[in-house]
Order: structure tokens, then sequence, then C-alpha cells
């Protein structure tokens, strides 16, 4: 058992299972996959930010392993 914990900053995920290995990929994000493309209307549910030079954005995660 695996569990994820992520703060506010992570309100996407991506997961990907490629078809030709025995492995998936979980990635947190701040933002849906193209994001910046998303039609005016939708930026408040896609994430993403623009930082202006010298900016920063931090986010806090957590993968806490345990015993099945």
């Amino acid at each position: 058992k695996l569990t994820l914990t992520a703060d506010g900053t992570f309100g996407q995920m991506v997961v990907f299972a490629p078809a030709s290995e025995a492995l998936l990929c979980v990635e947190p994000v701040s933002n849906t996959t193209d994001c910046f493309n998303s039609p005016a209307d939708a930026r408040e549910n896609v994430g993403g930010c623009v930082l202006e030079p010298g900016e920063s954005i931090t986010g806090v995660l957590h993968w806490t392993p345990a015993r099945y």
C-alpha cells in the first residue's frame, strides 16, 4: 500500500501506464495538460499560474509506504 498526500498546490494528477512496461507513473502536478491553451471560461478549473521573474511557488507532498 502506498498513500500519497499533497497540499492544494497539486490540484491535478497525471497517471501513465505504458502498455509495453510493467510500471505505473504517478505525477502530482499544479495544472492540467496544456492548461495555458484552455478556453478562458475553464481557466479556474485547470490550474497553472504565470510567475514573474524571481517569484516561486511551493508545494508539499508525501509518499507513505505501508505494509499490507
